[in-house]
């Protein structure tokens, strides 16, 4: 069982088994950061209670430099403060984790590692879900990631044939 999660204000949910249809939820926090971690934390042990999930799923936090006004700031600070939580409470459970960049989460998913968000959607509805919003859908293309779902034959060759590297 695969709990995925989009991190940020709105956290986007995606929780099932491998080989079935995920089900998708979100759900919007507050901005203030202790009222934040507290909130979290919460809604993440409610649904580890309630899926017992035996992998916890993310995409990493990445510093962004061009973007680090005071409101970069707070939102590095709520990502990597969710993503540290989600951390403590898979140790704490025994969960094992899953965690890679966005952009490398839909490369390896989507086929294109700077894939906009009405892509990811039309991805999650060509799969037959129905997202209420963009963080389903992220959380959804994450749930693929963390179960090993990889591009699609005849979607890109360079895509397939990431990671892949022939020595001389």
């Amino acid at each position: 069982m695969i709990l995925a999660l989009d991190l940020g204000r709105f956290v986007g949910v995606a929780v099932g088994r491998v080989g079935e249809r995920p089900i998708l939820s979100s759900r919007e926090f507050p901005l203030d950061i202790g009222a934040l971690g507290n909130a979290f934390s919460g809604f993440v042990w409610g649904l580890i209670r309630e899926h017992k999930p035996t992998r916890l799923a993310w995409e990493r936090p990445f510093l962004n430099f061009a973007r680090m006004d005071a409101q970069g700031e707070l939102r590095t600070q709520r990502l990597y403060g969710e993503a540290f939580a989600l951390e403590t409470i898979a140790n704490q459970c025994g969960i094992t984790t899953f965690s890679e960049r966005p952009q490398t989460v839909r490369k390896r998913v989507i086929g294109a590692g700077n894939a906009k968000e009405d892509q990811i959607l039309a991805f999650a509805h060509k799969a037959g879900l129905s997202p209420s919003n963009n963080h389903e859908a992220d959380a959804y293309v994450v749930w693929c990631a963390a179960g090993g779902r990889r591009v699609e034959p005849g979607r890109s060759a360079k895509a397939r044939n990431e990671g892949v590297r022939r020595r001389a």
